[in-house]
């Protein structure tokens, strides 16, 4: 998490993608959250994000979402992944 700017934060995490079977040069894959809030219910939802081969050379890829200052990420897990054409 970042320090709060202008009563927002952004959460952040390096992923590591491994693409080198795939013959697609992206692809998409969403990540579900649970978001706590001070004075609401947990929250559960996903964003969707997008790998790119020019990325995931190196092996990882950077993700972030933005939050309000009262908000906090308590879980996440990656969701749907798309699937690849693979190369032979």
């Amino acid at each position: 998490m970042s320090e709060a700017s202008n009563q927002q934060r952004i959460w952040t995490a390096v992923l590591s993608v491994d693409a080198s079977a795939c013959t697609a040069v992206l692809g998409r894959f969403d990540i579900n959250f649970v978001r706590e809030k001070e004075n609401a219910p947990d929250l559960e939802f996903s964003e969707q994000f997008t790998w790119q081969t020019a990325q995931s050379r190196t092996g990882q890829i950077e993700v972030a979402i933005d939050l309000w200052m009262d908000e906090a990420v308590l879980e996440y897990s990656i969701g749907y992944v798309a699937p690849c054409g693979c190369r032979n």
